[in-house]
């Protein structure tokens, strides 16, 4: 399919950002100089099972980085992935764990902690469990609203994005 070819069907079924459609979360960020690192799973297992890997770029590990602050009233739209937390052995999604939240430039990175969000914790987890790649990660619109506010749209799953 050409690009905007979809748009006609598309444009029928999108749904803006609405109270109804979408999930109001906290982001955490790490404090400066933590060492956090974005590892894909992937290579995590290849290099376990002692197959190649391709180097990383740096960008696919970047720690985790604070947005540039929106003005007031304004918002980011962002296309992010949401990771749960899983289990190594089995490969299941660890229940109550945190999130790892991120863009495909690494422009957002952060977490989502069930003691910052709740109610709205439990209900993005739902849809990642029910909606998500093998209920382990999801491909979501989503809009910045602040440093302290991502709105996040789950009435429409993205197709699994290049990252």
């Amino acid at each position: 399919m050409f690009p905007g070819q979809h748009w006609p069907v598309h444009k029928t079924k999108c749904q803006p950002f609405a109270p109804a459609n979408t999930v109001l979360l906290k982001p955490y960020f790490e404090p400066k100089g933590a060492d956090y690192h974005m590892l894909p799973l992937d290579d995590l297992l290849r290099q376990a099972t002692g197959l190649p890997t391709e180097p990383l770029r740096e960008r696919e590990t970047r720690p985790a980085r604070i947005p540039r602050a929106t003005t007031e009233g304004d918002s980011k739209p962002l296309i992010i992935k949401i990771q749960a937390s899983v289990d190594p052995q089995t490969l299941e999604s660890l229940s109550g764990h945190d999130f790892l939240v991120y863009t495909k430039k690494r422009d957002l990175v952060c977490r989502i902690r069930r003691e910052d969000n709740g109610v709205q914790y439990d209900k993005i987890a739902k849809v990642v469990k029910e909606k998500g790649v093998q209920g382990t990660k999801i491909y979501l619109a989503a809009e910045l609203k602040s440093r302290e506010l991502l709105s996040v749209k789950t009435s429409e799953v993205l197709e699994v994005q290049p990252f």
